[in-house]
């Protein structure tokens, strides 16, 4: 942290001094082209001095290490001021406050003392040749020592009192400053630790959700059904706590990012509602949509807009034990181009006192602990959902009364991407969620997959999820593997895990891409990945990967990847 500062600041003097350089080459030139006239020779040998101090640094600060050239232009600057202080005391002043002053950027109190040493001995000098003029005009009665120690006793004592002034501010600095990056070291430590225990924990909840899924395809008794829905509906409320950790560490590190992209508002309602109602098929609490008319398409970050909504309705769920929920979604234009996304959630719930509601947003509140005993929740959620509504330009909101229920709110300012409007939904409609009886809705024809991962129950879990889909599914533990399978067959498409040992996804991809036959370098290659962190996606994608899916799988979504990049000749719709 120092040595970075100590870097900056020798940049910024020597900035300083350049400029110095530049004014002083004008009087050099000025005064040899007889635009003004200097009166005394040692000025002009000052002039020539000062270019050579000036001009030094800047031409050393790239050879000499940073400390040595800390040191090197304070002295410098604190000789180029008495210089210029020598024919007055206002040079003097400047010497021993400027000097120690610019010291203090570096948040060193040695560095200080020791300036501060120098500029008194430079001090003393420019006041020595300073008094030599003050005898001859004003003092005649007294002799040059007198008045040399006269000044120098006045200047010591305003001295000593800047140099104490200066020491204590800088040793405050300095230790407020390590303490602070002590807080942000051990935040950088805990946000690691998080991220690297959510991808550790997400490998085997890709092979506990993923297995349960395919399980619940079969046929079975009603018993054998109902625990594996207890166990996949668990997984997923660990999962869910999982992620908001993910989210927290990467809002503490400083590397959350929003990211926008064109999405469909039929589609974020569909899926928003297709979640909140496997989450309400325990409770079975009355949910009623109010959806108004809405662009087809906006552009923002709908993962983040989905995870906010369905959060403010879980909570409303879990809260909400008779009674009903309404879940109001609209758009107000605000001009041309954009509009004003709202979405509330209300409940007839147990409500929040108001002496509670201002720390509903802040990070880890959870109220009435005894009367909700037995509730699943961090305490982060909302908090979570407000950075993430800050983020994207947008406020929340809460009104509440105790004993009768709750109304969450957010909205959030979107760009219209397509003017067009989305079919009406139907108001004041309850939602009954429906089963279908194929997963994915179509088959596809002649297709053949790699599958990429160092994992062989992660290998199983993609290959039963996929099982529906009829394609031939080929399998490799290792990029390197990958990379020969990759030369030798053609495939429509490849699964590629990232971490894997002997060549990780990120070289295998590379190498495929630059196969010389040319086979499967333009095949796409989707990431299978636990990394959940900031910055994974851009990494991939620039490798030459072409989307990114994250553990555990989700079987509409890896369904969904699919379908998107084969072509259409290999799609089967199922009617």
């Amino acid at each position: 942290m120092f040595e970075k500062n100590t870097k900056q600041v020798n940049y910024m003097i020597a900035r300083i001094l350049g400029i110095c350089t530049v004014a002083i080459l004008a009087m050099v030139i000025g005064s040899a082209l007889g635009v003004f006239e200097f009166g005394q020779t040692y000025t002009k040998i000052t002039l020539i001095a000062g270019l050579f101090i000036t001009i030094s640094p800047g031409l050393l600060i790239r050879i000499l290490p940073d400390h040595v050239m800390k040191y090197y232009m304070l002295t410098i600057m604190a000789v180029f001021i008495g210089i210029i202080g020598t024919s007055n005391h206002v040079g003097v002043y400047i010497t021993y406050i400027l000097v120690p002053i610019f010291s203090c950027l570096y948040f060193e109190p040695k560095v200080v003392i020791r300036m501060e040493l120098i500029s008194y001995v430079i001090m003393l000098l420019s006041i020595y040749v300073s008094t030599a003029t003050k005898y001859e005009v004003v003092y005649e009665h007294m002799d040059r020592l007198s008045i040399f120690v006269a000044y120098a006793l006045g200047y010591t004592i305003e001295y000593l009192i800047v140099s104490v002034v200066l020491y204590d501010i800088v040793k405050r600095a300095k230790r407020m400053m390590e303490e602070r990056f002590s807080a942000e070291e051990e935040n950088r430590k805990k946000s690691r630790f998080l991220s690297s225990m959510s991808h550790e924990i997400r490998t085997p909840m890709n092979a506990i959700i993923g297995m349960a899924d395919v399980a619940l395809r079969k046929d079975m008794t009603e018993d054998i059904r109902k625990c594996l829905t207890i166990i996949r509906s668990s997984s997923a409320g660990l999962l869910e706590i999982i992620n908001d950790i993910l989210d927290l560490s990467k809002i503490e590190a400083g590397k959350f990012n929003i990211i926008e992209d064109i999405y469909s508002t039929d589609g974020l309602l569909d899926e928003m509602k297709a979640v909140i109602d496997a989450r309400n098929m325990e409770k079975k609490v009355p949910i009623y949509y109010h959806v108004q008319k809405m662009p087809a398409y906006l552009t923002g970050d709908a993962v983040r807009i989905r995870q906010v909504m369905l959060n403010y309705a879980s909570n409303a769920i879990k809260y909400t034990e008779q009674g009903r929920i309404d879940i109001y979604v609209d758009c107000r234009k605000q001009d041309a181009d954009t509009v004003l996304l709202g979405y509330r959630v209300k409940d007839t719930g147990q409500g929040v006192r108001q002496e509670d509601i201002g720390k509903l947003f802040t990070m880890y509140s959870q109220f009435n602990q005894e009367e909700n005993h037995g509730k699943e929740g961090t305490g982060i959620g909302l908090a979570i959902s407000k950075s993430f509504v800050d983020c994207m330009g947008g406020t929340v909101g809460v009104d509440s009364v105790y004993g009768e229920g709750s109304t969450f709110s957010f909205q959030i300012p979107q760009k219209i991407a397509d003017p067009a409007v989305v079919t009406e939904k139907p108001q004041a409609k309850e939602n009954i969620r429906t089963e279908t009886e194929e997963i994915f809705g179509y088959r596809t024809r002649n297709t053949r997959i790699l599958l990429v991962d160092d994992n062989r129950i992660n290998r199983e879990v993609v290959k039963d999820l996929l099982e529906p889909l009829a394609a031939t599914i080929d399998e490799a533990k290792d990029g390197k593997e990958a990379v020969d399978s990759a030369w030798r067959v053609t495939y429509d498409l490849i699964f590629m895990d990232s971490h894997m040992p002997v060549m990780n996804g990120e070289e295998a991809t590379i190498q495929i891409r630059s196969g010389q036959d040319g086979k499967n370098r333009t095949t796409p290659i989707i990431a299978i990945t636990a990394d959940a962190i900031a910055g994974v996606r851009e990494k991939l994608l620039e490798t030459g990967m072409n989307d990114y899916i994250v553990k555990p799988i989700d079987e509409k979504i890896i369904g969904d990847m699919i379908r998107k990049y084969l072509p259409d000749d290999k799609i089967i719709d199922i009617k």
